[in-house]
């Protein structure tokens, strides 16, 4: 199952999902709202959730992480015990963003969260980094991510590329 945070406008986040949809063009697709029932899930089916992270919690854009835990945990449209484990299609979902590595990750909080929900073990994963959806991502079901010490790359100027190009020039050299 694809459940999708964001607008069916958007390039980034529908490119992941015709990523997905050529892998496997049976996978449902549907908007996660408060009426999003991940019930359905078959034993053993793999769960995608594609959104924008926000580059400073490396939480969803606009839906707050309590919310998003609810609805996969509470109630009858939560998450079946024996899902296939949970991919986080979005920026920074993998990452711990506070400076002294102690707030969760966005992929650790919904883990955490899904215990006792969820069957011991089941996988939760995010992407450490900025994530964009590549040739490779068809194939494996993960989007690429650009490492943290190219984060020059992620936040280009026009005006001094000086920056990109000492992080380049130091993968290279």
């Amino acid at each position: 199952m694809i459940v999708v945070n964001g607008l069916e406008s958007d390039y980034a986040i529908m490119k992941q999902v015709q990523q997905l949809r050529l892998q496997n063009r049976q996978m449902t697709v549907v908007k996660l709202d408060d009426k999003t029932d991940f019930s359905k899930l078959a034993p053993g089916e793999k769960l995608y959730l594609v959104s924008h992270g926000d580059i400073s919690t490396g939480c969803f854009k606009e839906i707050d992480k309590k919310v998003l835990l609810d609805c996969l945990a509470v109630g009858p449209r939560g998450v079946p015990e024996k899902f296939g484990g949970m991919v986080i299609l979005s920026c920074y979902s993998g990452m711990r963003m506070d400076d002294a590595q102690k707030e969760y990750s966005l992929a650790e909080y919904l883990a955490t969260g899904l215990v006792g929900r969820a069957a011991a073990g089941t996988l939760v994963e995010g992407a450490n980094g900025y994530s964009f959806g590549t040739p490779e991502f068809g194939k494996s079901g993960y989007s690429s991510v650009l490492s943290m010490d190219l984060a020059a790359f992620y936040f280009a100027s026009n005006d001094d590329p000086s920056h990109m190009i000492e992080a380049w020039l130091k993968q290279i050299g």
